[in-house]
């Protein structure tokens, strides 16, 4: 239950952070993505930025928390709950 929570927390975290990415930089489609498999995980991390106009990784090894907190599009609450999901999954907690 708690992982389905906070996959539920990052998917609208990344789709406002791609909302707040659309107004700064528009024309651009910059986007956050999410990489699915090791493979793709392991050569640009768990997330990364994609350049969709030019079809080009910007950013690798994107921390989302930081990049969401870097655009003020996450409230406190969501801060605490994705830093302590952060620490579980690296194996801290």
């Amino acid at each position: 239950m708690k992982q389905a929570y906070s996959r539920t927390l990052q998917d609208a975290v990344i789709k406002r952070v791609n909302r707040k990415l659309e107004e700064l930089r528009p024309g651009e489609f910059i986007r956050v993505r999410k990489s699915c498999g090791l493979s793709q995980e392991s050569q640009l991390g768990e997330f990364y930025l994609h350049a969709r106009a030019r079809n080009i990784v910007e950013e690798t090894h994107l921390d989302l928390l930081e990049v969401a907190k870097q655009y003020d599009v996450v409230s406190h609450f969501e801060q605490t709950v994705l830093g302590a999901q952060a620490l579980v999954d690296k194996g801290a907690i």
